[in-house]
């Protein structure tokens, strides 16, 4: 009897870890939103070498160890966003009021909510908890670059590819009218090639919020660190429809007030296991 149960537990306790590492899609609240399990992995994060001669002081390389966790395979879409929260894009555009026109930028339901602050989308993830009874949050920056890097070191310049135009929308292809050049806006999501772990439009389309304050990457290894308070800044990544291609590569940081709701800012979410 001893050696049985033994041996169911070890079933047991298998099978749980399998289904711990195996992508899957979320659906409370109707928002199937797909999850792409990352694995625990130590990685060279900042300039890599593959980052070619664009990088800046901010991204300095230094070594990381992220702990296994899951990432939304796509951006936080505009239906996502309504269907967890009650609120629509034109609803957060009355709120931010922009000096653009409503609908500029986008507006469609499998393309990327913005005008969303940082604590906005804090707020997200905390419904969705609720909603789900996981634990869903912000990725940190750490997490976030590991993702675009598909869960290694070095790779490719940009989420899944050294070429731009093949996984990412940014301002030289992003007008969704050839006729009429020079108005570029989000698109759906997916909709470009995924990088190696199917994660989509980590280079371009919308920057993303991150988890971390802004503050200089330590000289030493970190185990999966969370900036620092520098400032009140928070981190959003990932260039967007508006950014040159310099702005997409995975290495790229950026920063602004918690408080800001701009059109070109969305975010994807994080479970963990």
């Amino acid at each position: 009897m001893k050696r049985y149960i033994l041996t169911f537990a070890a079933i047991a306790t298998s099978l749980t870890a399998t289904l711990a590492q195996s992508n899957f899609t979320e659906k409370a609240a109707g928002v199937d939103i797909p999850m792409v399990f990352v694995g625990e992995t130590t990685f060279n994060m900042g300039g890599s070498e593959e980052q070619g001669s664009d990088t800046e002081d901010d991204e300095k390389l230094h070594q990381v160890t992220i702990s296994s966790f899951y990432i939304g395979a796509t951006e936080i879409t505009q239906s996502q966003w309504e269907k967890v929260m009650g609120t629509s894009l034109r609803d957060m555009y009355d709120r931010a009021r922009p000096s653009h026109d409503f609908g500029k930028y986008g507006v469609g339901e499998n393309r990327p909510m913005y005008y969303v602050s940082w604590q906005d989308a804090v707020d997200f993830c905390r419904r969705l908890s609720s909603l789900t009874g996981r634990n869903y949050r912000l990725p940190t920056e750490s997490e976030w670059e590991l993702a675009a890097r598909a869960g290694k070191s070095g790779g490719t310049k940009y989420a899944g590819s050294d070429n731009i135009d093949e996984v990412g929308w940014y301002v030289d292809n992003a007008d969704m009218d050839r006729f009429n050049k020079g108005n570029p806006e989000s698109h759906p999501v997916a909709t470009r090639l995924p990088n190696p772990l199917d994660i989509y439009d980590m280079s371009g389309n919308v920057n993303e919020w991150v988890q971390d304050y802004y503050a200089p990457y330590s000289n030493e290894p970190a185990t999966d660190p969370v900036g620092a308070r520098y400032n009140d800044d928070r981190v959003y990544r990932g260039g967007a429809f508006l950014s040159s291609k310099n702005y997409c590569r995975v290495s790229f940081r950026n920063s602004n007030s918690p408080d800001l709701a701009s059109e070109s800012i969305g975010f994807r979410v994080v479970c963990e296991p």
